[in-house]
């Protein structure tokens, strides 16, 4: 029981040293990240955006921006892949 305190205490309290970017994945369908510092990509299948650590991409159909704020993107449609590549 101890282990799980410690995961979600790491999880919910990150170090203020890192600062990784927050992606909440509803389904397959909606996607919202924050701490986006830069939109690097966007098509129908694809987009790629810029965080702190590196880039994450994500491969999908009928992509569309919903929300697009200073630091947070939502991004809409038929998502099939995510991934990750560190600067």
């Amino acid at each position: 029981m101890n282990a799980g305190k410690n995961l979600w205490k790491r999880l919910s309290h990150p170090s203020p040293d890192h600062v990784y970017p927050l992606i909440i994945m509803y389904q397959n369908v909606d996607v919202v990240i924050e701490q986006v510092d830069e939109l690097l990509l966007f098509t129908p299948t694809c987009i790629s955006i810029s965080c702190s650590f590196g880039t994450v991409t994500f491969n999908g159909e009928q992509l569309t921006i919903r929300i697009m704020r200073q630091h947070e993107l939502t991004i809409s449609g038929e998502i099939h892949e995510v991934k990750f590549t560190r600067k």
